[in-house]
């Protein structure tokens, strides 16, 4: 064969790969381009959004301990306070500098002016009575705070969320040009192939019969996929280029169906997951909240922050502090912390956890009893967090019966070799069991069958025990009521004899 035929017969492909690699190259430069400045727009955004929120909430802090001053004439809250401004001061720079050169100055410029001002008005109270720094502080909460610095800061921190929420959509208009891009560097690929395809086949026709048996076998595995194809038995050019066009268009379009269909499944993934997070949170959030705003504004109406006594007080502190645990507990399942694993006596554990859950249960008549084993088997674990699950237990266990009952805590240590040992606690309680329509779902996170639970307890039980390498369920019993089984794995060597041997009962 000669080397001028072999060119003349390879020149296409050559050209052709060349061209992909070419445009290969191109689109791969280009697509980490795009993606580069969508991820550092989305970066600055995010940060900018989240300094925002936190100088909107320290104002607020600030304006708090304010009016605990004006109530109370504490002069600890004032020296919190001006801690408060401190933190402000350095967010307020913070933010500044993420929106250098950027739509939100102006709103900033109009803060830091205003924040300026009630400064220096702020330090000309030191010098007053206590009397006159409490009206001086009332009417700097009431004008520069509440009227002026508050309000500003949470129109910024609004405007750099719709500013997120426009990159985030930025994001996806590139994403979609991104996937064009593909689309039609493969539409390419597949059109410059068959045409090499057919520049060679017209040189080496004899080739074309043999080209014939490896597309029969490829149809065959395709008709599993997308569905029965046409195939020639035609040993020419012009059924071939039909079988393989047939073949070609039929795996494009099930590539785009299956790239649409990712798209659209872990988009919907992420926005139930979004809206089950958003609707746990403002439910949860909205009864303290209430409890709160009527306090404010039964305060407005009798006078201002004057008009509220320690029954009121108390009522805010509760509150907020309701609130806080709240966020913690998103916090813990969202940030799960490290696990400090010891030497445990779980016997130890459930007593003390049957101590902290004994005033409610003797308000709802509920008897917990636990019989400790003589013997038991040391585990490795974290103490805290494996209190944590048995309490979130117990008290589902209490939730479950309003109008009292038992509850009961049992220990069973289970081996499968020498080197193999299980450790096994179960939480039996006497209530309704659980439906078993909803026996799939109650350890998924934000499902609760109780209308002021958050959903995340149960949840965040089994990833503590999963971290521990085992395992928790959930079943009715025959007699009524659930059973809640913690496994975990234990290697520790030699049962020692349990320091509390007799039965409990509370």
């Amino acid at each position: 064969m000669s080397t001028r035929f072999v060119f003349r017969v390879t020149a296409p492909l050559l050209g052709v790969s060349l061209l992909l690699l070419v445009l290969g190259a191109f689109t791969a430069w280009y697509v980490h381009t795009i993606q580069q400045q969508s991820t550092d727009l989305i970066s600055k955004s995010i940060a900018t959004s989240n300094a925002s929120q936190s100088l909107e909430n320290e104002l607020r802090q600030l304006r708090t301990n304010l009016n605990e001053f004006v109530i109370t004439a504490d002069p600890v809250y004032l020296g919190e306070a001006t801690r408060d401004l401190e933190n402000v001061e350095s967010l307020l720079n913070t933010t500044e500098a993420l929106n250098y050169l950027d739509s939100g100055q102006p709103k900033l410029v109009d803060i830091r002016r205003k924040f300026t001002s009630f400064t220096e008005q702020f330090r000309l109270v030191v010098d007053l009575t206590t009397q006159e720094k409490q009206q001086a502080v009332l009417r700097l909460v009431q004008t520069a705070i509440s009227k002026e610095l508050i309000p500003k800061a949470t129109e910024h921190r609004v405007a750099q969320q719709d500013k997120l929420e426009e990159m985030s959509e930025r994001s996806q208009w590139i994403a979609d040009r991104v996937s064009l891009t593909l689309l039609l560097l493969v539409t390419f690929g597949a059109v410059g192939g068959l045409t090499a395809g057919i520049a060679v086949a017209r040189k080496v026709h004899q080739s074309i019969i043999e080209l014939n048996i490896p597309v029969h076998a490829a149809s065959g595995m395709l008709n599993e996929v997308v569905g029965p194809l046409k195939i020639s038995t035609k040993g020419n050019l012009a059924t071939i280029r039909e079988s393989l066009d047939e073949m070609a268009n039929r795996v494009g379009v099930t590539v785009q169906r299956l790239q649409d269909s990712q798209k659209q499944i872990l988009r919907a993934e992420h926005l139930s997951a979004l809206s089950q997070m958003a609707a746990g949170l403002a439910h949860e959030i909205r009864n303290p909240l209430t409890a709160m705003r009527s306090i404010v504004q039964m305060a407005r109406q009798q006078g201002g922050g004057s008009a509220l006594d320690d029954r009121d007080i108390e009522v805010l502190g509760l509150e907020i502090e309701r609130l806080n645990e709240l966020v913690q507990t998103f916090l813990d399942f969202a940030r799960p912390p490290m696990l400090a694993r010891g030497r445990v006596i779980v016997s130890e554990i459930i007593q003390r956890t049957i101590q902290l859950t004994k005033q409610r249960a003797e308000r709802q008549e509920i008897q917990i009893e636990f019989d400790p084993p003589p013997c038991e088997i040391p585990i490795q674990a974290d103490p805290q967090q494996l209190q944590q699950v048995l309490l979130n237990l117990v008290l589902n266990a209490i939730d479950a019966q309003p109008n009292g009952g038992r509850i009961g805590i049992r220990m069973e240590a289970t081996s499968s070799s020498l080197k193999n040992t299980f450790l096994a606690v179960l939480v039996c309680d006497e209530g309704p069991g659980i439906p078993l329509e909803l026996m799939e779902n109650i350890f998924d996170p934000f499902f609760s069958t109780k209308d002021t639970g958050t959903g995340i307890g149960l949840a965040i039980c089994r990833r503590i025990v999963e971290d521990h390498g085992g395992k928790l369920t959930v079943e009715n019993q025959l007699q009524g009521g659930a059973q809640f089984t913690v496994q975990l794995p234990s290697n520790d060597g030699t049962p020692i004899r349990s320091t509390s041997p007799t039965k409990v009962m509370v």
